[in-house]
């Protein structure tokens, strides 16, 4: 594991005598940290901050000054620069300003360049290069009429804003990562909803038989007194085991309530038909008085 920053303790090597160090760091430790930090980018504030404008002067721009982070590499341009674009062609053409780290022996820093594009029919801009040694930050698009000798304002695309090319350093984190936490959270939001769906599907016989009860059958004696409600289609009792549901009693229950109410229909048609003799008697005797009198 690598961990920093701790005071060495020196030694001295014993054939060349110059000074050891057991802990040891380096420029690029300290990039490193930092770009985990810092992310890529000019910062947002002033808005000049590497602005390019267009120059007063033939074929030429002007950079603003600005501060930006390269990879954990700092870099600060206090005055204004004016850089100066090729020639015009005989075709349209659209060149890059970037600022490049190079980390290259040579180099070993950040500054500004033109990156010259391909004159073309219909011109793209050229590619930014990104590699272990070379990393560039494009600040702005220059389109390069044809047969041009001056840049105009409307001319310069600004790309600082593209988080693509270039970006603004925004704060300490640039973005937080919440996959995890996300996934955890997908995780327990499918087993509560496994669990609810369990649940609700234990309740949904009581509250169905409790709605159609409440609905066609006020009385709670396992009969429809409602069925208009049914669009004409159920009438009078309901089976067995609708009548279950509804009354909210097991299908025994109203099997053998069934038999009792057909057995009282019955007697009631005895009562009935006993009535109407009795009637039919009593008739006849009345007849019968008359006669007598008579």
């Amino acid at each position: 594991m690598k961990s920093l920053f701790f005071d060495s303790q020196v030694g001295y090597n014993a054939e060349t005598g110059l000074p050891t160090y057991d802990r040891p760091a380096s420029a690029a430790d300290l990039r490193e940290m930092t770009k985990k930090i810092l992310n890529n980018g000019v910062y947002p504030n002033p808005s000049t901050n590497f602005q390019v404008f267009a120059h007063t002067a033939e074929m030429t721009v002007t950079v603003k000054p600005g501060v930006a982070w390269i990879e954990g590499a700092f870099c600060a341009e206090a005055e204004d620069r004016m850089l100066a674009l090729q020639a015009s062609e005989t075709l349209d053409r659209i060149d890059r300003i970037v600022l490049r780290l190079d980390l290259s022996t040579n180099a070993r820093k950040i500054d500004l360049y033109v990156i010259k594009g391909t004159a073309a029919a219909s011109p793209i801009a050229p590619a930014i290069t990104r590699n272990n040694t070379v990393y560039e930050l494009c600040i702005a698009n220059i389109f390069v009429a044809k047969n041009t000798t001056v840049v105009t304002g409307e001319r310069i695309t600004d790309t600082r804003m593209d988080s693509m090319v270039c970006g603004w350093v925004t704060g300490v984190i640039d973005q937080v990562d919440t996959t995890t936490i996300y996934n955890q959270y997908r995780d327990w939001l499918k087993i509560t909803q496994t669990t609810w769906d369990e649940w609700w599907k234990g309740q949904q016989g009581g509250i169905e038989g409790y709605m159609l009860q409440s609905r066609y059958d006020t009385t709670n004696n396992g009969v429809v007194d409602n069925a208009e409600l049914l669009g004409g289609k159920t009438e009078g009792q309901l089976s067995v085991d609708n009548a279950a549901k509804l009354g909210n009693q097991p299908p025994a229950y109203y099997a053998k309530k069934t038999e009792v109410d057909a057995a009282q229909t019955q007697a009631d048609k005895g009562v009935s038909n006993a009535a109407t003799a009795q009637g039919a008697a009593n008739a006849a005797q009345t007849t019968a008085n008359a006669a007598v009198c008579a």
